[in-house]
């Protein structure tokens, strides 16, 4: 029979929800979700930046010490929806609909000026006890779109989800919309600081 090993919760005055997660070879566990209010986790607090709008928390977990560090991107109603791991970095995709959201010094402005879901995609390298986000991507168009699969070999990064929009841009492309909700599967490459769209 199976049994509990252990069990964390957070705290705080809003509400938080873990929305995505994914482990490393060594046994630790990465968290992004959303909350509003203040979130605890462990000695960590973070203030949602907005009293309306939920902002996204990256966390990592080992069993050796708890919660090692967290980070949050804000003020874009963000939704992470997976996260990939692949050695000292860690990946998120999902959507936003705020007029814009930042990932560190990577502010991202929503295609529509109805601030319907846009996509996002963003990268943040662990150092052990700290996190850091190095960069973040966009996709939109002028409807709802949403990333909510994500893998990574090597420095490529696949990244697939829906668009609902006439035409959904990622970088330098342009996709179609054939009916009411199509299906879209991205490849980036990382280089550390920056990233780029492949196809």
């Amino acid at each position: 029979s199976q049994t509990w090993q252990t069990v964390v919760a957070t705290s705080g005055t809003g509400s938080s929800n873990v929305t995505a997660t994914a482990a490393d070879a060594s046994g630790n566990v990465y968290l992004a979700g959303t909350f509003t209010g203040t979130v605890s986790f462990g000695s960590t607090t973070l203030t949602a930046r907005s009293a309306t709008v939920s902002d996204l928390f990256v966390a990592k977990w080992s069993a050796a010490g708890g919660f090692a560090w967290v980070q949050q991107a804000d003020a874009g109603a963000d939704q992470p929806t997976a996260v990939a791991i692949n050695g000292p970095s860690v990946y998120i995709t999902g959507f936003f609909n705020g007029p814009t959201s930042s990932f560190g010094s990577s502010v991202l402005t929503n295609t529509s000026a109805t601030s319907t879901n846009d996509v996002f995609l963003t990268k943040l390298t662990d150092g052990g006890t700290t996190g850091t986000f190095n960069w973040a991507q966009q996709a939109g168009g002028f409807n709802n779109e949403q990333a909510n699969i994500l893998a990574v070999i090597g420095i490529s990064v696949y990244m697939g989800g829906m668009f609902e929009s006439t035409t959904f841009t990622l970088s330098r492309s342009t996709l179609p919309n054939t009916g009411v909700r199509n299906g879209f599967v991205a490849k980036f490459a990382d280089a550390g600081t920056t990233s780029s769209m492949v196809w």
